[in-house]
């Protein structure tokens, strides 16, 4: 069976689709098999619009795919980052200059305040969406997701002697390693891209 709305092919069973996170209905395989036949003519849907696939460990997903959302997840970090920034200084002066009373002041650190509470949680959301993004594309190369938190610790105790070149490296490497051209244990292949 496949998905009626990106074309993906669905585990037996399936409720939702892993690759773009639709609701399955019982009698969706024949809509299912129109979508696969159409699908070859249409350009890759690298999901990245999908919010659902930003944050789910199923499926895999392939190189370009990890690049594309490799750049995301680093622009938004860089941007939100920015205005973490300019909003905790924002806050320490609002809350210094509200010391006399001034209301204005107090609304402004309160504001102020919101806006780095949601640039913080900005940060939460970007950091497990970098965790899906490589545990995925670690599925494509046929390894657990464990092995994220083998490459994580390996870093660490490595970059330590080669200056924070030890992590960079291996997730290089991981981005550029070609996945299994078949299915392997965490799904189909990714459409589109290898």
């Amino acid at each position: 069976m496949f998905c009626p709305k990106c074309g993906s092919p669905l585990p037996v069973g399936a409720a939702f689709c892993p690759e773009c996170g639709a609701r399955i209905n019982a009698g969706t395989g024949t809509a299912g098999s129109r979508t696969v036949r159409n699908r070859a003519s249409r350009p890759r849907d690298y999901s990245l619009t999908s919010l659902a696939q930003w944050f789910t460990l199923q499926g895999r997903i392939s190189r370009q795919e990890f690049w594309l959302r490799l750049i995301v997840i680093l622009c938004g970090s860089f941007i939100t980052g920015i205005v973490l920034s300019i909003a905790f200084v924002l806050t320490m002066i609002c809350i210094a200059g509200s010391s006399d009373g001034n209301k204005l002041m107090i609304f402004l650190g309160i504001l102020c305040g919101l806006v780095l509470l949601a640039s913080l949680a900005s940060i939460v959301a970007l950091w497990v969406c970098w965790i899906t993004t490589a545990v995925r594309r670690l599925h494509d190369l046929n390894l657990s997701g464990w092995w994220y938190v083998a490459i994580c610790i390996g870093g660490t105790v490595m970059d330590a002697v080669l200056f924070g070149l030890a992590s960079i490296g291996a997730w290089i490497a991981v981005g550029c390693i070609e996945g299994n051209a078949g299915a392997n244990r965490f799904g189909d292949a990714p459409t589109g891209g290898n």
